[in-house]
Order: C-alpha cells, then sequence, then structure tokens
C-alpha cells in the first residue's frame, strides 16, 4: 500500500511523531498486518472505533475507517520506523 508521511511540526524532546496518510481506510486486516510491532488493542465500541500499537520504541494509533494513523517513535526506534513502513508497503 502506499502512503505519504509527515514529521509532526511540534515533536518534544527524544519522541518523534509522524503522520502516515494512507491510501485506504483502515480496517482490521491492516491492523492485523501491523500487530507484529507490538501489542495491539481494539476499542469498537465507541462511535468512532479506534486501535493502539504499542512496545517500547513506538505507539502506533488511529480511528478504524480512516486513512491516517499517527506514530510516535521513542528513542532508538530506527528499526521499528523501517519495519512499519516494510509492514506498510506489503499491504495490498
Amino acid at each position: 500500500m502506499l502512503y505519504d508521511v509527515k514529521l509532526k511540526d511540534d515533536c518534544i524532546g527524544k519522541y518523534k511523531i509522524y503522520i502516515y496518510r494512507l491510501t485506504r481506510p483502515v480496517d482490521r486486516g491492516i491492523i492485523n498486518s501491523m500487530e507484529v510491532l507490538g501489542d495491539t488493542e481494539v476499542f469498537t465500541n465507541f462511535p468512532k472505533p479506534y486501535f493502539n500499537i504499542k512496545s517500547d520504541y513506538i505507539l502506533i494509533k488511529g480511528v478504524i475507517g480512516n486513512e491516517r494513523i499517527d506514530v510516535t517513535y521513542y528513542e532508538g526506534y530506527s528499526k521499528e520506523k523501517v519495519l512499519l513502513e516494510n509492514t506498510l508497503e506489503k499491504i495490498t
């Protein structure tokens, strides 16, 4: 899957926040593909269902049905950024 990525302007300290715009809305298949990146939580009992994927180096969050995901990378994150972007590129 194609995506656009932009570094959020107001990052603080050691954290880097990137906004990924996907070419299609996030669905359960996309979330399942990203589960290799960390512990996954899906919250479907809200007006806008959302998800989080967390590890020691990354936090991915987004709204199901939306094309945007926000990704916070913590210090020492370079491997996780490559893994996420490779994972996104493999999604059809």
